[in-house]
């Protein structure tokens, strides 16, 4: 049975998806350690993405989907907004900043998501938000794919300044 605390009416069950999204900025931060610039910026396999390429991209991810959260949150079954990733990403200027910034403006987005998450009452975790082509789903749900996707990206992160450190 899950735990309820009884001040927030936060559902204690879903604090580990909390933690896992909190985690992120540290995970990527260990798979920089020990890797310079050239690291971050050098082209990988044909068709891969530098690690650079893979930072901007989580922090666009993290930015967009940080979003949608506070809209499924506060508005009745909003349609999840799908931004342009080049023209966000030249907005913020992340093509411009190396690996520690980037890291910056990753933890940046997510902050706000991790904030809104650790305190979100448990039957908030429901609420749906529509996706244009993937249709109705919750919060909760939302969250899990968020995290499955940063998990792939963080494997991204690993692979690309493995083929980076062997040259």
């Amino acid at each position: 049975m899950a735990r309820i605390d009884f001040v927030t009416g936060n559902a204690q069950r879903y604090l580990p998806e909390v933690e896992v999204m909190a985690t992120v900025p540290d995970r990527v931060e260990a798979a920089l350690s020990g890797h310079d610039t050239s690291d971050i910026n050098a082209a990988p396999a044909e068709g891969e993405w530098p690690a650079a390429r893979v930072l901007q991209h989580m922090a666009f991810y993290a930015a967009q989907s940080g979003h949608n959260l506070r809209r499924m949150a506060w508005q009745e079954a909003p349609t999840i907004a799908v931004w342009d990733e080049d023209e966000t990403i030249a907005e913020h200027g992340w093509a411009r900043l190396g690996g520690s910034a980037l890291v910056d403006a990753l933890t940046g987005q997510l902050t706000p998501s991790v904030e809104l998450l650790k305190d979100l009452p448990d039957a908030w975790w429901g609420r749906p938000g529509v996706h244009p082509r993937r249709g109705l789903f919750s919060i909760r749900q939302f969250v899990r794919n968020q995290n499955r996707h940063f998990d792939q990206h963080v494997e991204q992160l690993n692979s690309a300044l493995g083929q980076a450190a062997d040259r």
